[in-house]
């Protein structure tokens, strides 16, 4: 295959780079996918069904609420990074006081809904600690595509095992 360019070493070079941090990028995310896998079998062994419903239900909902806080930014911060890696300090000032915001705007949300509906005991911390959660995903979503943009794949993949292992 004869990659059009100035140097075609250097392109070759570049694609083999590609594929091997895609390669470690995959099975990272498949290792720690495996281990979240697992786990969620402990989970449901370990808590009564009702309970791991609950649980299951909380994570979906909070899932849903940080899609919707994230509005496309994080693939937006990742694009325009990507073009232009100057622009990732302006990016992340602009961004991560909106995420954080929206986060905290979002936790209290749920916690007046749990107040409203008189979630109490298990459940009400469940899904308390569960949109915790969104004080981390929000960024992390964020600096994920930024380390996207600069090309850190292995520290991105070593952040998914990582967390699939805590």
């Amino acid at each position: 295959m004869d990659i059009p360019s100035g140097n075609s070493q250097t392109a070759k070079a570049g694609m083999g780079g590609a594929l091997r941090d895609t390669a470690i990028y995959f099975f990272a995310q498949l290792g720690a996918r495996a281990v979240s896998f697992a786990f969620y079998f402990v989970l449901a062994g370990a808590l009564p069904v009702d309970e791991f419903g609950y649980l299951s239900f909380a994570l979906v909902v909070v899932i849903l609420i940080d899609m919707a806080i994230d509005l496309g930014l994080s693939r937006f911060a990742s694009r325009e990074i990507a073009r232009n890696h100057g622009e990732t300090s302006w990016i992340l000032r602009q961004f991560l006081p909106y995420k954080m915001a929206a986060a905290l705007a979002a936790f209290i949300v749920i916690w007046l809904a749990t107040e409203w509906a008189g979630i109490e005991g298990t459940r009400r911390t469940i899904t308390l600690l569960a949109a915790l959660g969104l004080f981390l995903t929000a960024p992390s979503m964020l600096i994920e595509g930024v380390l996207q943009a600069h090309k850190k794949f292995k520290l991105i993949s070593l952040a998914h095992i990582a967390l699939s292992l805590s």
